[in-house]
């Protein structure tokens, strides 16, 4: 059924075609919606929308995407609701263990049981990051997932668009441990932990490129 027969009407919500300006429509409709509500701080519900729409678009593809934002009965809640044509539901993935090649086994361990120590860090780079007016979101406060690596999402936003970049934290040679952009690898490295201010300045180089990639 399509989903805008599934969606209430009531409050008026956004339709979307599934195409790449999808993301920067749902998140003006989103701002133009706190403010009527009278939210000072979107960026929770902009990074919401800012996830969801995209998947709608790159996993289903067709039929639209509708969404709506509205004050919950449990106020000061507020809901925010993607739709999309898809019978599917979202599938988490497992955690592939075997990323890593062998003879890499002993830093990987000490990363795991290092966590604390990865958190620390990566909360100190959060302070710095915070004082450049960066937004970011911990991975690692809640203990649900004990074993998942840590990770820092710093974002950067503008009128129309998003970048973003996931931080971890990895144990390095010589009981050593170094930030690292999560997802790529040993090609990740940004700096050693220690220094702070180096490391704001990698993070904030990555998110710079990716949102000006033709003037950075």
């Amino acid at each position: 059924m399509p989903a805008v027969l599934l969606a209430p009407e009531e409050p008026a919500p956004l339709v979307l075609d599934p195409s790449d300006e999808a993301p920067a429509r749902a998140r003006r409709y989103l701002i133009d919606r706190f403010r009527e509500l009278g939210h000072a701080d979107d960026f929770v519900g902009r990074l919401v929308v800012t996830e969801l729409v995209p998947n709608s678009y790159r996993h289903v593809g067709t039929g639209h995407i509708v969404v709506r934002v509205f004050a919950d009965v449990r106020e000061p809640l507020t809901v925010v609701e993607v739709w999309d044509e898809s019978r599917s539901l979202p599938v988490l993935q497992r955690e592939d263990l075997c990323a890593e090649r062998a003879g890499r086994h002993l830093l990987r361990w000490r990363t795991r049981l290092g966590r604390s120590t990865a958190i620390r860090n990566l909360d100190l780079l959060a302070v710095a990051l915070q004082a450049r007016s960066y937004r970011f979101v911990k991975l690692y406060q809640a203990d649900e997932f004990p074993t998942r690596p840590p990770l820092l999402w710093v974002f950067a936003f503008s009128p129309d668009d998003h970048v973003r970049v996931a931080v971890t934290v990895h144990a390095t040679p010589g009981r050593d441990w170094a930030y690292y952009e999560a997802g790529r690898g040993r090609h990740g490295y940004l700096c050693p932990c220690g220094d702070t201010k180096d490391a704001a300045d990698r993070v904030d180089a990555v998110l710079k490129h990716r949102m000006f990639p033709s003037t950075w």
